[in-house]
C-alpha cells in the first residue's frame, strides 16, 4: 500500500514540473541546471522504488522515493512561481515562489535518514534515534518558521504570514538549521562508525556512499570557492556540475543496496584520485607555464599559450601512468599486486618450457590473484 501511494505521489508530482518545466523553459534554473530538481527526484524516485522492489524489508527504498517527491515538488513550486512572477500579488503567484522555502527540507531529512540507517536499514543502536528524531523535528520547525513567517524571496509577499508571530517563525527557522547542521553532523559520524567496523561486502556498500558523498563535496568546495571567488564569470555554469554530480549519490546507494558491480568501487577511486592529480597538475604547470614565459617573451602572448600547451600535452601522459602507479598501491592494492603476480609470471614463460613447472606457476597464479576455493590445470590428451 506504501509502495502504490508513493508510485502515485512522484507521478501526480512529477508530471506537472515537467510541463511546467517546459512551458518555462527559458527561465533560469532556481539553483544550477533548469530542471535540477526534477532530475534529482527522478533518480530519487526510480532508484527508490528499484530498491524498494528489490529489498522490500529495507525502508530506504521508501525513504528516496519520499527524496524524489520533495524535490520534484520544489521544482513545481517554483516553476508556478516563475510563470506567475508579474502577478505578485496573487496568492497563486506567492505560494509558488515560496513553496521551495517551505518544503526544501523534506528531501533532505529524507536522505540523510536514509544514510543514518544505510546498508541494512537499521540504526547502529537505538541512541542513534536522535539524530533522526533531528532530522525530522528540524524539517516540522523549517516548514512551520517559513509557512507563517515573512517572505525569503522579493518581490513577494506571504499570504499566510502571522505578523504578530513574526519573532516566533524567526526563531523556528534557526531552531530548524541548528537542528539540522547538528543531525547531519551525527548522521555522518555513524557512517564513520560503521565504515570503521565493517568488513567484506558491508564495507564496500559503504565505499560508495562515502565516495559519492566525498566527490559531491569536493565539487561543492571547488564550484563555491574556486569559481565564485576567483572566476565568477563562470560560476552559474560551473554549478552545472553540481547538479550533475547530486545524481551519483542516489546511483551509489542503489548501487551498492542492490551490489551491482560493487567490487568496481576500488577501480573507480583509484581513477578518480589519479585523474583528478593529474588535472590539477595540469592546470598547475599551465598557468605557471603561462607566467614564465610571458615574463620571459613580453608581447608574445600566443607564443606563451601555446608553449604551454605543448608543455601540458607532453607530460599528461607519463604523470597519468606514474600517478595511476602510485595511487594503485594505495587504494586498489589487490588489483596492483595481481597485475604484479602475472607480470612476474609472464616474464618466467619465455624461459620455462617444463610442461609440469608451468602449470604449478599458473595454478598458483589463479591462486594468489583470484583466491579461488580450488584451483586445478586440466590438460586436454590428443
Amino acid at each position: 500500500m506504501i509502495r502504490l501511494v508513493l508510485i502515485l505521489l512522484t507521478a501526480v508530482i512529477a508530471v506537472p514540473a515537467a510541463v511546467l518545466l517546459f512551458a518555462s523553459s527559458s527561465a533560469p534554473g532556481a539553483w544550477g541546471a533548469p530542471g535540477a530538481p526534477l532530475a534529482w527526484g527522478a533518480a530519487f524516485a526510480i532508484i527508490g522504488y528499484v530498491v524498494d522492489r528489490s529489498r522490500p524489508d529495507n525502508p530506504i527504498g521508501r525513504l528516496l522515493q519520499v527524496a524524489g517527491i520533495g524535490s520534484a515538488a520544489l521544482e513545481v513550486f517554483y516553476r508556478v512561481g516563475v510563470m506567475l512572477s508579474g502577478t505578485s500579488a496573487s496568492p497563486l503567484g506567492a505560494i509558488g515562489a515560496l513553496g521551495p522555502s517551505w518544503m526544501w527540507m523534506i528531501p533532505i531529512a529524507a536522505l540523510f535518514h536514509a544514510l543514518a540507517i544505510f546498508p541494512d536499514g537499521q540504526l547502529l543502536s537505538r541512541r542513534w534515534r536522535l539524530a533522526v528524531i533531528g532530522l525530522w523535528t528540524g524539517a516540522v520547525l523549517a516548514f512551520l518558521g517559513f509557512f507563517f513567517g515573512p517572505s525569503d524571496v522579493p518581490g513577494f509577499s506571504n499570504p499566510l504570514e502571522v505578523r504578530s508571530l513574526d519573532s516566533l517563525t524567526t526563531a523556528l527557522q534557526f531552531a530548524s538549521y541548528l537542528f539540522l547542521q547538528i543531525s547531519a553532523l551525527l548522521v555522518v559520524i555513524s557512517i564513520i562508525i560503521r565504515f570503521r567496523q565493517a568488513t567484506g561486502d558491508r564495507r564496500l556498500q559503504l565505499k560508495w556512499v562515502v565516495y559519492a558523498s566525498a566527490l559531491n563535496g569536493l565539487v561543492i568546495v571547488v564550484v563555491e570557492v574556486i569559481f565564485r571567488l576567483l572566476v565568477p564569470r563562470f560560476y552559474q555554469s560551473a554549478t552545472w556540475l553540481v547538479s550533475l554530480f547530486i545524481l551519483f549519490i542516489p546511483v551509489a546507494i542503489g548501487v551498492a543496496i542492490l551490489r551491482y558491480r560493487l567490487y568496481a568501487i576500488d577501480r573507480l577511486v583509484s581513477r578518480t584520485v589519479s585523474y583528478g592529480l593529474v588535472i590539477g597538475l595540469s592546470v598547475a604547470v599551465y598557468v605557471g607555464a603561462v607566467f614564465l614565459l610571458r615574463a620571459v617573451l613580453p608581447g608574445e602572448s600566443d607564443l606563451a599559450v601555446a608553449g604551454s600547451t605543448l608543455a601540458v600535452a607532453a607530460m599528461f601522459n607519463p604523470a597519468r601512468r606514474r600517478l595511476q602507479d602510485t595511487v594503485d598501491r594505495r587504494f586498489n592494492r589487490g588489483r596492483y599486486d595481481a597485475e604484479q603476480v602475472v607480470a612476474s609470471f609472464a616474464a618466467r614463460l619465455r624461459n620455462q618450457v617444463e610442461l609440469g613447472s608451468l602449470t604449478g606457476g599458473l595454478t598458483g597464479v589463479v591462486t594468489r590473484t583470484v583466491q579461488p576455493a580450488s584451483a586445478s590445470v586440466w590438460i586436454r590428451q590428443d
